[in-house]
């Protein structure tokens, strides 16, 4: 799911500083995202808001076709640790 996130996220441009944050979000027994929370914000708006942008585009992620691991997946908060390292950087811009 997370690859997912990934395809619908524009990474913000790299400032050289240091970021650690924290997303924790839930999803429904259909996949559809129902809540998403700013646990620990990283110090960067640019990259707390393009990882939020990503998640709020999705609206739905795949399930596994296993009812087990369906379940187990459902109940389960889904969250996403992003840092410096999701940032482009200066060369690549």
């Amino acid at each position: 799911s997370y690859k997912y996130i990934e395809s619908y996220y524009v990474a913000p441009k790299a400032d050289g500083r240091k970021y650690n944050g924290y997303i924790r979000f839930l999803i429904d027994e259909n996949g559809y995202i129902t809540a998403i929370n700013l646990r620990k914000p990283s110090g960067n708006n640019d990259l707390d808001n393009a990882f939020l942008k990503a998640i709020r585009s999705i609206k739905k992620l795949p399930l596994p076709s296993d009812p087990l691991l369906r379940k187990l997946y459902i109940m389960d908060p889904k969250r996403l640790f992003f840092n410096e390292t999701d940032l482009v950087p200066w060369s690549l811009v």
